[in-house]
């Protein structure tokens, strides 16, 4: 670890000890504002996923296939939206 803060030391011009006290710290909004705007774009995925299947399986002709549906898929799309999220944390901190 000495030799990894060293190396970034020496490509930031700043002293080592400074490196070692950075380890841990971040600002808040900027891990805030990914979270929240992934958080937005997976609200509207699952409200237009929900109307879809609400739409193949309708309330009126009845709600156990409709509930079981959701069930199932909820599972799968909440699967896919941890993945998602986390690619979308490594874009935004590549992108920062």
């Amino acid at each position: 670890m000495a030799a990894l803060f060293q190396a970034i030391a020496n490509n930031h011009s700043v002293p080592r000890e400074q490196v070692q006290e950075s380890v841990g710290h971040r600002r808040a909004s900027l891990d805030l504002a990914v979270i929240l705007s992934f958080a937005v774009l997976y609200g509207f995925a699952a409200s237009v996923m929900a109307r879809r299947v609400w739409r193949r399986f309708p309330v009126d002709e009845g709600w156990m296939a409709g509930a079981v549906a959701v069930l199932v898929i909820s599972l799968v799309f909440s699967a896919g939206g941890v993945l998602a999220g986390e690619q979308w944390s490594v874009a935004m901190e590549n992108f920062r």
